[in-house]
């Protein structure tokens, strides 16, 4: 081990644990053969298809250029396929003078063993604002980092280049990589509909909700508080332990979450909790035929709105990341908050729920995240049909014993949610008693039956959970009550951000003229800039950058990543900032409308029933 090899490894060991855990523990995905060039800073990788140098034997500088002699210089990040004996970056240094984030995916880890010995990552990461190694990985695997974790940076002017041995080498890998990237671009227009049929459904649900009767989770918290609590999914694999939970109620605080609500129930089970937060319709089916009285409902205001209305058992409302409005609405009226993630589920944002409180430890039960045995759910769902494998979309992997699984992006990305999480909130010992399903980084994996033999009986808990729902009876209130004063303001602060719009929008269009002349480009251009510089154009209007923009801020992202221009050309970046300003001025526009509608609404003491989905689309 040469003195630069021990210094990367120990840089990684503080700054990426993940990727040291590759270095110095992973077996290699790829058989492949190092062999060293002779005379030359130079190697031959061989596996069975293939033998090359990974540079060229006679002019590595012009094998540089050609490299990178398609990308645009002035991009902020870098993906790059392969890196080689590390040639290539004093190239990228010196020519892409405004990058910000630089990916290097590089499946052979032996190769990159190598190169710890020659060069120095310390200095590269002093170089650039952000350096990742995708280090040993398959092709799903980095495109499910780079369409997910990266996609935040795509908006800022992404290229993608790669070392032209490792197009033979690797055959298929980059081409995927490409391809996918270049896909996920294309959807990303698709998504910006969903993303705002979601954002206008949340809110018209929001708007009925604060009509229910309500106990605000801040106020019973302390329940969890140096207590275990067992977080129950709905994977098949909860059919091997759910029956030990009706033993465990005096041992710890039982969670169901999503659809284990209408399985624990169809199996006899009633939990201290149940959390539900889908906006969606089908969410109802979840509640249908339960009875609804003996648990207590943890719900967000994002909820489909006529579940509350049904549910006789205590509510306790807790706030969402992702629901600014509410946020808004509770800071005003000096309501102490206390705000839980969002997720990829309603299970990742029951963990944080659990983690945020003070559990002593959490244990982890039907969390799955792929299709044991080709089912979705655990028996007792109100939709268990055999899934089809065979269809597009489907990833397959194994399980925490070695079986061969299938999963899907979503489940990855719950998955990775929940490894960040846990990172974060590292204190709090975390089990995984699914006894099945896919492995999640940092969860001791172990047996409901063994980790529930450790656990003490729990005094007053069943005293402690009727004393909320006392609490829920006597305090618990109706929160558009405490909102009213303040609705006939906020009408007159949306009017306010709809005239700013329709102001912008009017400058836009005349700028448009400007453009069809060809006069004025570099008024234009600066006018575009300053209309995108959103926090200036809304400057004035709290609700816009309190409300608004982290409201749609997603949306903004996505039209950023589909129409935004990072090159030089002054034609190219006008027509771009032009469209992006318009479509997002547009949301603004649409979105603040849609509020004042429903604050007019509830002022009436009518029902928000607007057709979202035509609002949607």
């Amino acid at each position: 081990m040469t003195d630069l090899y021990r210094k990367n490894l120990l840089f990684f060991k503080k700054r990426s644990p993940v990727l040291y855990k590759t270095i110095t523990s992973e077996k290699p995905l790829y058989e492949t053969k190092i062999e060293k060039v002779q005379g030359q800073f130079n190697y031959i990788l061989e596996t069975e298809k293939s033998r090359c140098f990974i540079h060229s034997m006679y002019n590595i500088e012009r094998e540089t250029e050609k490299v990178f002699e398609k990308a645009d210089k002035s991009a902020s990040a870098l993906i790059l396929f392969g890196m080689g004996a590390g040639y290539y970056f004093p190239y990228i240094k010196k020519n892409f003078p405004h990058l910000k984030h630089l990916v290097i995916v590089e499946p052979n880890l032996e190769f990159f063993r190598e190169m710890l010995k020659f060069i120095d990552f310390r200095e590269l990461n002093s170089n650039i604002k952000s350096v990742m190694l995708l280090i040993n990985k398959s092709p799903e695997e980095a495109v499910e980092f780079l369409i997910g974790e990266f996609k935040k940076y795509l908006n800022l002017g992404v290229e993608i280049v790669s070392n032209i041995s490792y197009r033979t080498i690797y055959e298929g890998y980059f081409e995927f990589l490409h391809k996918k990237i270049i896909e996920n671009l294309r959807n990303t227009i698709v998504n910006t509909a969903t993303l705002k049929f979601i954002s206008n459904r949340n809110t018209i649900n929001f708007f009925n909700n604060i009509h229910n009767k309500t106990l605000e989770f801040e106020k019973i918290a302390s329940i969890f508080k140096d207590r275990p609590a067992i977080l129950v999914s709905a994977g098949p694999s909860l059919n091997k332990n759910m029956h030990l939970l009706k033993d465990l109620k005096d041992k710890a605080i039982i969670v169901a979450v999503g659809s284990a609500i209408k399985i624990l129930h169809n199996n006899g089970i009633v939990p201290h909790f149940r959390v539900a937060i889908d906006g969606g319709e089908n969410e109802m089916k979840i509640f249908e035929g339960i009875d609804t009285s003996n648990s207590i409902l943890l719900y967000s205001n994002s909820i489909y709105h006529e579940i509350l209305p049904e549910y006789r058992g205590p509510k306790v409302s807790f706030h969402l990341n992702t629901m600014p409005l509410e946020k808004y609405l509770r800071t005003k009226v000096e309501e102490n908050l206390n705000t839980i993630r969002s997720g990829f589920s309603v299970a990742n944002v029951a963990f944080d729920l659990l983690c945020k409180s003070g559990c002593s430890k959490i244990i982890i039960i039907g969390q799955d995240l792929c299709y044991t045995g080709g089912k979705n759910y655990a028996k007792g769902s109100w939709n268990n049909d055999d899934i089809n494998l065979n269809k597009k979309g489907y990833i397959k992997t194994f399980d925490i014993f070695g079986n061969e699984v299938y999963t899907t992006r979503p489940y990855l990305g719950m998955k990775n949610l929940f490894e960040r999480l846990y990172k974060f909130y590292s204190s709090v010992p975390v089990v995984n008693a699914t006894e099945g399903g896919l492995n999640i980084e940092g969860f001791v994996n172990s047996t409901l039956d063994s980790e529930t033999k450790l656990l003490n009986k729990i005094e007053n808990i069943q005293s402690e959970i009727e004393e909320i729902n006392e609490r829920y009876n006597c305090e618990g209130g109706i929160a558009f009550e405490k909102y009213r004063d303040i609705f006939s303001e906020m009408i007159m602060d949306f009017n306010e951000v709809l005239r700013i719009s329709e102001n912008v929008i009017r400058r836009i269009k005349k700028l448009q003229r400007y453009k069809e002349k060809n006069i004025a480009k570099e008024r234009t251009l600066r006018e575009l800039e300053e209309i995108n510089d959103l926090g200036k154009t809304y400057a004035e209007s709290e609700v816009s950058l309190k409300v608004i923009l982290p409201a749609l801020h997603q949306i903004i992202e996505s039209y950023g990543i589909v129409y935004g221009y990072r090159g030089k050309d002054d034609k190219k970046r006008i027509d771009s900032l032009e469209k992006v300003s318009l479509l997002v001025i547009t949301e603004i526009y649409e979105y603040a409308e849609l509020i004042k509608e429903c604050l007019k609404l509830n002022l009436q003491h009518e029902r928000c029933v607007i057709n979202y989905k035509t609002v949607s689309q």
